[in-house]
């Protein structure tokens, strides 16, 4: 190595010689070395036996004024966790030449065939020799960036964000205006709301009573529509933007059956029209546009609700909605999804032959579903092994059990009364009804690692 350092000095310091002697003695001009590293990449790194990261897929920041005049070459996209780092083939473009300290302390000249150990940042100095001779060096601090988490693994943290909130009951929440609201049925004679910040929840204040709707409301039925909150009680549907002052729709009037979802600039419910129950939908929160008959199949308790925009186009908006099933003798959970709140399709996986595995999403009690992470995924229970497993499906029709990344904490097994809203952050919020015992841990938050990842 050190024999093929000196013949490349030797040979650059000829070259500046040669270029010199073209020049008259009493030329004054004196031309500088170029030390700037001009492109930087890798070919491929293992991360384990059958994975390899690709320079291609990974490309490099050069920065040549970085602080303390030291350059920085940096790749803006974390390579994956465990990328091996021990091993290295370089791809470099300069005009000088390259020398870095090896693994026994010693200065060494860089070729396209070392292997170099960039576990930790390591510095590079490019040198050039200008014409008089000299020589000039510009050092490049160089660090190969690597996650620390798994990206596409769901991270609950170690521990709970709250205690003993006093939440009871069975609930539903909702966020609005950057506040998580929790909507109780605790058997009093109206429902319990208690509120944290977005940005908060480990503090929880009870809000004062309920004020301007006389029957008991439906705490399965608050929505978040047009900057409002809206809710059902005895077929009438009440507004508000504090969760204590309502105020009645009277134009949506009395026979309301169910709020079903808010999706895109839309609210959506079903409504006796002429004694038969339809579809319906608000754009204004005053008066119904009426719609389809609602199906005998269609869910008719417990009802969880999301939205999305198709993949193929984005300026599509859908709503999708699951719940308890009217047949009590029914194996499996049938998602409905809509895009005009008037017409609902269900997405039943349609089992052809009788050896085909069965994509159904399994019937489960108190079923919460989630557009996260561009997937929809479902949870649920009420028994022993509720909260074992999440559910998930690209389309909503093929569903599939989730084994890995993506779980639930041990301790969330065999839980009950419960409610869920994802805030601006991406954090899953897993809200815990319970008192005394129960109380320990009333509230979770837990994200894929990959969402929390600052953009570059």
């Amino acid at each position: 190595m050190k024999t093929k350092f000196l013949s490349i000095i030797i040979g650059l310091f000829a070259t500046s010689i040669a270029f010199t002697s073209c020049l008259s003695t009493t030329d004054p001009v004196s031309y500088e070395g170029d030390s700037t590293l001009k492109s930087f990449s890798f070919d491929s790194i293992k991360i384990d036996n059958t994975h390899f990261a690709l320079g291609r897929k990974h490309p490099f920041s050069i920065e040549q004024k970085g602080p303390g005049n030291v350059s920085l070459i940096y790749n803006v996209d974390s390579l994956p966790m465990k990328t091996n780092l021990s091993k290295v083939k370089l791809n470099i473009g300069t005009s000088g030449y390259v020398t870095y300290v090896n693994k026994n302390g010693k200065d060494t000249i860089w070729t396209s065939t070392d292997s170099i150990n960039i576990t930790s940042p390591m510095d590079l100095t490019v040198s050039a020799y200008n014409s008089d001779g000299t020589i000039v060096k510009r050092i490049y601090r160089l660090d190969f960036r690597v996650h620390k988490q798994e990206p596409d693994s769901l991270n609950w943290g170690n521990r709970a964000v709250a205690i003993n909130t006093g939440i009871t009951g069975k609930q539903k929440s909702v966020i609005l205006n950057g506040n998580v609201y929790t909507f109780q049925d605790n058997n009093a004679a109206q429902l319990t709301v208690s509120t944290s910040a977005e940005s908060d929840g480990k503090s929880w204040t009870v809000l004062s009573p309920i004020t301007g709707i006389a029957d008991k409301a439906d705490y399965s039925s608050i929505t978040v529509f047009n900057g409002k909150l809206y809710i059902l009680a005895a077929g009438k549907v009440y507004a508000s933007t504090d969760a204590v002052a309502w105020t009645q729709q009277s134009g949506l009037g009395a026979d309301v059956d169910k709020l079903l979802v808010a999706f895109d600039g839309k609210l959506a419910g079903t409504k006796l029209d002429g004694g038969v129950l339809k579809f319906c939908v608000t754009t204004d929160g005053l008066t119904w546009a009426i719609g389809d008959n609602v199906p005998s199949k269609f869910p008719v308790a417990r009802i969880s609700a999301t939205s999305y925009a198709l993949k193929t186009n984005s300026n599509l908006k859908y709503a999708l909605i699951v719940g308890d099933e009217s047949d009590p003798a029914s194996l499996v959970t049938i998602p409905w999804s809509t895009s005009d709140g008037k017409t609902w399709a269900d997405l039943k996986f349609e089992k052809k032959t009788s050896d085909l595995t069965d994509y159904s999403l399994p019937i489960t009690k108190n079923m919460s579903v989630i557009y996260y992470n561009d997937k929809f995924y479902a949870f649920g229970g009420q028994d022993a092994n509720s909260f074992d497993s999440f559910y998930v499906s690209k389309e909503g029709i093929i569903w599939k059990k989730v084994t890995s990344k993506v779980m639930f904490p041990a301790m969330f097994k065999g839980r009950g009364d419960y409610s869920c809203v994802i805030d601006g952050n991406h954090f899953i919020w897993m809200i815990w009804s319970g008192t005394g015992a129960m109380a320990s841990d009333n509230i979770w938050k837990g994200r894929i690692n990959s969402l929390g990842f600052k953009a570059n």
